[in-house]
């Protein structure tokens, strides 16, 4: 284990980052779904839609030691779960729209709204997060193979 670790560079610790982030995200939206009257229709998908992505978040992991971080597979895997992940983001921003706008407009006062609008807003930022990581870590060289 300790050879693994060695042989890693920056992209394997950020793609570690963004699946850490991505388990942290759907815990908030779950969490924001559960709330009595708050319930998403599609939290269904937005679940198969992250753990897909976690997924190949971690089989990219493994294919760019293998392979090399900047092999073909390994993008396509970590694009695949970039992909996956936007359409979980786009899902949660069509499911807490209207709640948006009630909050925003005429049911400025309820708290509840409030606090299941804020943790939508944390899961999004984390998914947000995770994508931007899975691109950054694209960008570095692989320092054994280089």
């Amino acid at each position: 284990m300790l050879e693994f670790l060695k042989r890693q560079n920056i992209a394997f610790y950020l793609s570690i980052v963004a699946c850490v982030l991505t388990i942290v995200g759907i815990i908030t939206v779950c969490v924001s779904s559960s709330v009595q009257g708050y319930a998403m229709a599609n939290l269904g998908l937005i679940l198969f839609c992250t753990i897909a992505a976690i997924v190949l978040m971690a089989a990219g992991i493994f294919l760019a030691d293998k392979f090399g971080a900047q092999h073909y597979i390994v993008a396509i895997v970590n694009l695949v779960a970039m992909v996956l992940l936007m359409v979980a983001f786009a899902n949660v921003i069509m499911e807490r729209a209207v709640l948006a706008s009630a909050q925003f407009s005429y049911d400025a006062v309820n708290t509840v709204g409030w606090g299941v609008l804020y943790n939508s807003i944390a899961g999004l930022v984390m998914f947000l997060l995770s994508a931007i990581l899975l691109v950054v870590g694209a960008f570095f060289k692989d320092k054994n193979r280089a």
